[in-house]
């Protein structure tokens, strides 16, 4: 997720090199939704990892993936 966060800076630049600076704050409004979505992600197989045990049932994809 680190990583992930420095390439905001190089995706703006790229913007900026392909179009006018109208409409950036939105793209980057969109980045970081999705920035946010994979790090509520992240967290709630984090939580699963830290609370499950042995023989318990994998929760479904989608309950980890659905927006909460």
């Amino acid at each position: 997720m680190d990583a992930i966060v420095e390439l905001r800076g190089e995706y703006q630049s790229e913007w900026l090199a392909e179009y006018t600076p109208y409409r950036l704050a939105s793209a980057l409004g969109r980045w970081n939704a999705e920035y946010e979505y994979w790090r509520q992600v992240q967290a709630r197989l984090v939580a699963y990892s830290n609370n499950s045990h042995e023989g318990d049932s994998l929760p479904s994809l989608e309950s980890l993936a659905e927006p909460k």
